[in-house]
């Protein structure tokens, strides 16, 4: 037997020694330890293994498992996996593998659709998947009939075999088909087929004559031609052509769905009905609807080439924008080429995961106005030790970012740092850089520095970038 789970209980015979405050009050405890008493249980997993970290980094276990006691050890191994610890996750895995005999039993062999015992030669059943044929060959048309009613209902039929193996038929989607040698032969009436259910009652469905059924995805008709298939291809084929040559007139759709975006704005605005459409749209703050497919196209090629590496479709859509296909053209090679968007420009940023429980150790403050900014900025430097200004800009197509530290309201240092064009970096990016150089500055004099450290910088984004 095993217990395992979050029992919350804290205890000296499984807590690190240094967690003595943590233990759980007598009250709290004595029924746990009553009950492994009683049932004579162990631990299984060794005492002094923490499994969960607080939100003050230190460490404790309120997670346990218990073996009963016996002569051999069935636990292989107990302990606990950090590297299979979820993302959002604050507790470890604990990884247990127990040796347990399992006892292999003889089942009697099960039967095939395929093995059903067909008592007469001019019978055939063929069956796929979940679609099932069942043919009878005789002189007449009435005995076919027969042979089909008495293939379903007899005692080792298909309704049987159904219900012993939990798959009965589809009443209604069962259908009938004679082939007659000539047309001479006249078609006997519907078969009516009783159906025994579970419960024991019967269920009588007249199986209807059809002229054409879709078998296996080849359509047959009562002779044997393959005109109905024939038909069904070359207006399957049809459909889809004119499903390409809409695609190829876009400019057609365009004008029509222009139209349409026109008569809106007439709505919209209620202007008269010789108003111009592009005034219209302009009022409206509507796109014209060229612009409106290419603004689509672009995001849509945007976020294809935004994926990372490991998705699949990121490869594919990289290696579609690198070559254009002129046969055989995917409508990624068409997408690409009407956008221009090249995916090795775009760089990614992958997110920064934190445990759910993370706690940053400072704090931030954004002014809702320049004046209480000012005043903050005034209280700060007169009560912070050490205070750091930084600041990232743009200046004659260029990006830099500069730092100074301040002492005891004394400059001690400075760093200026140039990104390169404005063409390749952001100002936000210069933002950041000038918070890592007031970071490195503070490193170089940390065992210098006592009391509070106040950082300022004049981007709200930065500020509630860090408070994410």
């Amino acid at each position: 037997m095993l217990w395992l789970g979050n029992f919350n209980r804290h205890h000296p015979l499984w807590e690190p020694v240094d967690n003595h405050h943590l233990n759980s009050p007598k009250d709290f405890i004595q029924p746990l330890l009553d009950m492994l008493t009683a049932y004579d249980m162990e631990l299984a997993l060794p005492p002094g293994i923490p499994t969960l970290q607080t939100a003050s980094d230190r460490w404790t276990r309120p997670d346990n498992i218990w073996r009963s006691h016996t002569d051999v050890d069935p636990i292989i191994s107990c302990d606990v996996v950090p590297s299979l610890c979820p993302t959002r996750a604050d507790h470890l895995p604990i990884v247990t593998e127990v040796k347990l005999p399992v006892q292999r039993t003889s089942l009697p062999p099960s039967k095939d659709f395929h093995s059903v015992d067909w008592t007469a030669k001019s019978e055939l059943a063929s069956g796929f998947v979940n679609d099932a044929m069942f043919l009878a060959v005789a002189k007449s048309l009435t005995e076919t009939h027969k042979i089909i009613r008495d293939i379903m209902e007899h005692g080792r039929g298909a309704f049987e075999w159904s219900l012993l193996y939990h798959s009965p038929f589809e009443l209604l989607k069962l259908a009938l088909m004679d082939f007659p040698r000539s047309h001479w032969d006249a078609a006997p009436p519907n078969i009516v087929l009783r159906c025994a259910n579970l419960d024991g009652s019967v269920t009588a469905q007249t199986v209807d004559m059809v002229t054409s059924y879709k078998y296996l995805w080849v359509i047959f008709d009562p002779k044997l031609r393959w005109t109905a298939h024939s038909q069904k291809v070359a207006a399957s084929a049809a459909w889809w052509t004119h499903q390409i040559s809409r695609l190829s007139r876009i400019s057609a759709m365009t004008k029509k769905i222009g139209a349409a975006q026109c008569r809106a704005a007439k709505i919209i605005t209620g202007t008269l009905s010789t108003m111009a459409g592009n005034v219209l749209d302009a009022h409206a703050n509507l796109l014209p609807v060229d612009l409106l497919f290419r603004k689509v196209l672009t995001r849509v090629a945007v976020r294809f080439s935004s994926l990372p590496d490991t998705h699949p479709v990121g490869t594919v859509a990289c290696r579609a924008a690198k070559h254009f296909a002129r046969r055989h053209c995917s409508p990624l090679h068409n997408l690409f080429l009407f956008t221009g968007i090249n995916p090795s420009s775009i760089k990614i940023v992958q997110a920064h995961r934190r445990r759910p429980n993370y706690r940053p150790a400072f704090t931030t403050h954004i002014a809702s106005s320049k004046e209480e900014a000012l005043e903050a900025i005034r209280l700060t430097h007169d009560h912070a030790s050490t205070t750091i200004y930084c600041d990232g800009s743009g200046y004659e197509g260029g990006i830099g970012a500069s730092v100074v530290l301040y002492v005891d309201n004394e400059e001690r240092s400075s760093l200026r740092y140039f990104l390169s064009l404005a063409t390749e970096h952001t100002v936000y990016k210069a933002e950041i850089v000038g918070m890592t150089l007031g970071l490195h500055l503070l490193h170089g004099f940390s065992k210098q520095l006592q009391g509070l450290m106040a950082i300022g910088t004049d981007s709200q984004a930065l500020i509630c970038a860090l408070r994410n």
